[in-house]
């Protein structure tokens, strides 16, 4: 997701200095946005936009920021919630309440570029599982859904200043933001050629990063990655 996608972010704030401070940081890391200042209008909003992600910012509202992120789950929108501190205590219990990801301030826009491509990764995960189990499986692979299911659903990602982004899911907070949006075209199963086109940089320079991938995975093929990112490696 970024430049190369015409699917933009959404800014749910209440604040619009906050709001454009938001918007010329997403502008510099390559990100698209619209904005919203109502949470009650995020849903809509979403929905006209095509928007694959929303950023939630409402300072002194943490629940109503947690009912908004759980309404645009249910719409196929991933959700960062930002804030302070407060938000390191938030649970993970519930997969399905509250947002895919928490960044806490202060963050730079490397922090926030990471954060969007790990989640974006995570909602093709989820879209893989959603299309697998919906059809009949038997034996290795519908064991292998199972478990890829339970493993996303104990997933969050944590993002501050002291680091990167920070998850449950296996592996995804080893990867660079550039790695991280590499690996998110390869869940889609598109290819070096492609990749490259998409964002601009040249076929070496993908290869690059994928064998990077592949050190940081102890995979040996982009198969392995792939499987390996979307928890089916065997351990």
């Amino acid at each position: 997701m970024g430049a190369h996608d015409s699917s933009p972010v959404l800014l749910v704030a209440s604040d619009s200095a906050l709001t454009t401070a938001l918007a010329q940081m997403l502008r510099g890391a390559g990100f698209e946005s619209e904005r919203c200042s109502s949470p009650h209008a995020a849903r809509p909003e979403a929905r006209a936009h095509h928007a694959e992600v929303a950023l939630i910012d409402l300072p002194g509202q943490l629940p109503d920021a947690i009912t908004t992120a759980t309404d645009l789950r249910a719409d196929g929108v991933a959700s960062i919630v930002i804030g302070g501190s407060e938000l390191q205590r938030m649970g993970t219990a519930d997969r399905h309440v509250g947002p895919d990801a928490v960044l806490i301030r202060p963050f730079t826009s490397s922090h926030l570029s990471c954060v969007i491509n790990v989640v974006c990764l995570l909602s093709r995960i989820d879209a893989l599982v959603a299309a697998a189990t919906t059809s009949t499986l038997e034996g290795d692979l519908a064991a292998r859904i199972r478990a890829l299911a339970e493993a996303r659903r104990a997933t969050t990602v944590l993002c501050g200043a002291g680091g990167g982004a920070h998850c449950v899911y296996p592996g995804l907070d080893l990867l660079s933001p550039r790695e991280a949006e590499i690996a998110r075209w390869l869940l889609q199963g598109q290819r070096v050629p492609a990749i490259s086109r998409r964002l601009s940089i040249s076929p070496h320079t993908v290869r690059n990063h994928i064998k990077a991938m592949f050190r940081k995975f102890s995979v040996h093929s982009q198969a392995e990655l792939v499987d390996r990112l979307m928890g089916q490696a065997s351990a």
